[in-house]
Formats: structure tokens, C-alpha cells, sequence
């Protein structure tokens, strides 16, 4: 910092570099809370994380639910193959009832994306 000393007063100014790193943090200052808000509709970087968390959570158990959907299908193909109607008419139950959970999931999914 330069000072200047004038007859009774003393005036400090900033250098020029000085201020030219103050206002490169403003900046990306702001292009980092553009960023938050861009990526995660937040400035808050907690519950960007916590959002982050919960969408994750609810990623891994819509891929889980589809592939117990996947599996049920499998064993729905083998049942009728084999032509076991008993297992056949349980198993279309149970595979409504899977897709009716894949929809909320979905839902969910959607909802959570915004």
C-alpha cells in the first residue's frame, strides 16, 4: 500500500495489483455461487450435498427395484415355459405390484430432479 502524506491528513491507497486480486475474488466469488446455484438451485453448499445424497439414495434404489423387476420377468418367462399357471398368475401379481413401485420411484425421481 501506498501512503500519501498530504500537510494533516494521511491518505492510504491500495496498489494497483492489490486491487486487481480483490476484485479477481469477487469474481470468482460469483461465478462459484452462479455455479451452486446453476447446478443445485442452491447457494447453500450443505444442502446442495445433502440433495446430492438424497438423489443418489433414491437413484440406487430405483436401479434396484428394476432389476428385481428384470428378475421377476425372468422368472415369469420361465414359469409360462414350463406352463405352470399357478406360478404364472403369483408371479403377475407380484409384477404389478413391481410396477406400480418403479412408478413411484419414477415420480420421485422426477419430483427430486425439479
Amino acid at each position: 500500500m501506498a501512503v500519501n502524506v498530504t500537510r494533516h491528513t494521511v491518505v492510504i491507497q491500495p496498489d494497483f495489483h492489490l486491487r486487481i486480486v480483490v476484485a479477481g475474488l469477487g469474481v470468482l466469488a460469483v461465478v462459484y455461487l452462479l455455479l451452486l446455484w446453476q447446478c443445485w438451485g442452491t447457494l447453500n453448499p450443505r444442502a446442495a450435498a445433502r440433495r446430492h445424497k438424497e438423489r443418489r439414495a433414491l437413484q440406487a434404489s430405483y436401479d434396484e427395484a428394476f432389476q428385481r423387476r428384470d428378475d421377476l420377468l425372468y422368472h415369469l418367462d420361465w414359469a409360462r415355459q414350463r406352463g405352470e399357471k399357478a406360478e404364472v398368475k403369483n408371479l403377475q401379481g407380484q409384477l404389478e405390484g413391481m410396477l406400480e413401485e418403479l412408478d413411484d420411484l419414477e415420480s420421485q425421481r422426477l419430483n427430486a430432479a425439479g
